[in-house]
């Protein structure tokens, strides 16, 4: 009991004397990293996704960041067939504009963020079938907490909704993700 007190007041401690430097000037570095595995029911097929995607951006007013942001994404298929399994992998990069802004003051230790990105880029499949190369675009609205454990490092939880866009193939998937992220807050 008295380490779980201690505990909850170093937490409490942290966030009371933690701000985020959100005001024009600062820079902003950071980015979120996702790992997934899905299962298709039809055809049993398993899809193993890595995702990197690091920003970059710059306090152009108080509250407002507006930078670019990096995907980079490798993706494996496992194709399961009556002569055993095939893979295809997947290399995906695209870059593009972010914009965000934070709804409330620098002296907060929790604050409410708004994103919108844009990405264009490339990517090629190779493995149980032919080599493919397409171009892809994709959009990305989101928004949630971030939680500063002091004036320059915060976490974020993100909910949004994503739209990919496989421009050679013409397949068009979205829906809605949550993501969590670090951010760096940069002084002048």
């Amino acid at each position: 009991m008295k380490k779980t007190f201690s505990l909850l007041v170093a937490i409490n401690f942290i966030f009371c004397y933690a701000n985020g430097q959100i005001t024009q000037g600062n820079w902003l570095i950071g980015g979120t990293s996702k790992i997934s595995s899905d299962k298709n029911s039809v055809n049993n097929e398993t899809i193993s996704n890595i995702q990197i995607s690091p920003n970059i951006g710059y306090f152009i007013w108080d509250n407002l960041a507006a930078g670019m942001k990096l995907n980079i994404l490798f993706m494996r298929h496992a194709l399961p067939s009556s002569s055993g399994t095939g893979y295809i992998n997947t290399n995906d990069i695209s870059v593009g504009p972010f914009a965000r802004y934070y709804f409330l003051k620098n002296e907060n230790s929790i604050n409410i963020f708004l994103e919108g990105s844009y990405a264009y880029g490339k990517y090629t499949s190779a493995g149980y079938y032919q080599i493919v190369g397409g171009q892809k675009s994709s959009f990305l609205f989101s928004g949630g907490p971030v939680f500063y454990f002091n004036s320059s490092v915060g976490i974020e939880i993100a909910a949004g909704y994503y739209n990919n866009n496989d421009i050679t193939a013409k397949v068009i998937n979205h829906g809605f993700q949550l993501a969590i992220a670090l951010q760096v807050h940069l002084t002048k």
